[in-house]
């Protein structure tokens, strides 16, 4: 059966991946709904169509004729909100209103991908989708925003799906992320510079998370739905495992502050994933940790190890 699959934020890290999956199964018509002209490459039959999710007619005129609609597109940078408070909720969350606006009235079949961010500061772990939201940064109140929005039309009868995975590593990322910058700093052979790494997260390969989101596309369910591993790892024994997959001598610098309202423990409960879309992930850290950093050692030019 052929399905139009449209996918905002499909030129970021996670939406690049779920967009090469997708165009991988026979039938589906994919497109990548982007603000500027792509960059990268796109798998075969994959259609760029220019926009900004932050003007409604753009997003309107963008979903003729879909039949799935995919939300990733977003400011995502917890750390870079302070400073960028206005784009974040410009885009996050009237973004995000407008994408699920359209989505209602053309009666269309929509994912939103939120993330583990609004939960905040929790009392207890590990956090279930029965908690209360308590975000403490911009980034995290303007995707809880967004996440309202969705559930907003999910009780008005819209067939709307709401995820939120929990920290995404894997091949492809940018450096704004704490895994790639301790691969890329550790193999380059440059000091790795961090807190005192005491806060504990939980880190879910790419892979499993976009076999997440194409089940949770294909049912239909109330709220939210982590996406996680459900296993933490302090930040200070993850940069050991990265230095020590990379083989590097590189010293590490854990000057620097914590954020402000730093959440020093995250980690979510899979319970109802599993339940509700029959998902559990399947890449361990240690496996997932190996693909990716002998992916980067290809991109930067490096040898290749192949030990276990």
């Amino acid at each position: 059966m052929s399905k139009k699959i449209l996918v905002f934020g499909g030129s970021g890290f996670i939406g690049s991946h779920l967009v090469w999956k997708l165009a991988q199964i026979e039938g589906n018509q994919v497109g990548v709904f982007t603000r500027t002209p792509m960059k990268s490459m796109l798998p075969p039959r994959v259609v760029p169509i220019e926009g900004d999710i932050r003007y409604l007619v753009d997003v309107y005129q963008a979903l003729e004729g879909c039949d799935e609609v995919y939300h990733l597109a977003a400011f995502h940078h917890v750390g870079k909100s302070w400073d960028h408070q206005e784009e974040c909720v410009d885009v996050n969350t009237k973004g995000t209103a407008n994408i699920m606006q359209s989505c209602w009235n053309r009666k269309i079949k929509a994912l939103y991908m939120s993330t583990s961010e609004v939960y905040g500061i929790q009392e207890e772990t590990p956090w279930h989708e029965d908690m209360k939201p308590n975000p403490v940064s911009p980034y995290g109140i303007s995707k809880y925003g967004g996440e309202l929005q969705a559930l907003m039309y999910q009780k008005m009868g819209a067939d709307i799906r709401v995820v939120r995975p929990f920290n995404v590593y894997g091949p492809g990322q940018t450096m704004r992320a704490v895994m790639s910058e301790f691969i890329l700093r550790f193999l380059s052979e440059q000091k790795v510079h961090t807190t005192k790494g005491e806060q504990t997260r939980e880190f879910n390969y790419v892979g499993d998370i976009v076999e997440g989101l194409i089940l949770a596309m294909d049912k239909s369910y109330e709220g939210p739905i982590n996406l996680c591993s459900s296993e933490e790892v302090a930040i200070k024994d993850l940069l050991e495992m990265v230095r020590k997959e990379t083989d590097s001598k590189a010293e590490a610098d854990l000057s620097i502050p914590y954020r402000p309202n730093e959440i020093m423990k995250m980690v979510g409960s899979n319970v109802k994933a599993g339940e509700v879309l029959g998902w559990k992930p399947k890449t361990s850290l240690a496996e997932g940790l190996k693909t990716t950093v002998q992916w980067y050692r290809e991109r930067l030019g490096l040898e290749v190890t192949t030990s276990a």
